[in-house]
């Protein structure tokens, strides 16, 4: 018997590293789904570790998925809405020094 009145017998049972396998995500994903609320510990082994239920497990990680999907798509639309309205600005951002190029193309001639 666990500590919280559930039975092993009863379901599948699973660590938290034992999730982040399930579902494949880090170890540090699973303890952020606990913290945000998206995944409940449901027991403790004889050890004390936190052991969730495998549908549990399942369906935060769907659902932190899906809304990652929707920010997703939210993003995309608003980077595609904002490219439409430049169209022909050369404003690409340099990754390698996070300054637009015409900041780079001003600031050369100023120093010109």
């Amino acid at each position: 018997m666990l500590r919280g009145g559930a039975s092993v017998e009863d379901e599948t049972w699973l660590t938290v590293k034992e999730a982040a396998l399930f579902v494949g995500v880090d170890v540090q994903t699973v303890y952020s789904w606990i913290r945000r609320g998206h995944l409940e510990v449901t027991g403790l082994d004889h050890r004390g570790r936190k052991l969730f239920r495998h549908l549990d497990v399942a369906k935060a990680e769907l659902t932190t998925r899906t809304r990652a999907k929707r920010l997703l798509a939210l993003h995309d639309h608003q980077r595609a809405r904002s490219s439409r309205h430049h169209i022909g600005c050369s404003d690409v951002i340099s990754r390698s020094e996070g300054l637009c190029a015409r900041r780079k193309r001003q600031k050369s001639r100023q120093s010109s």
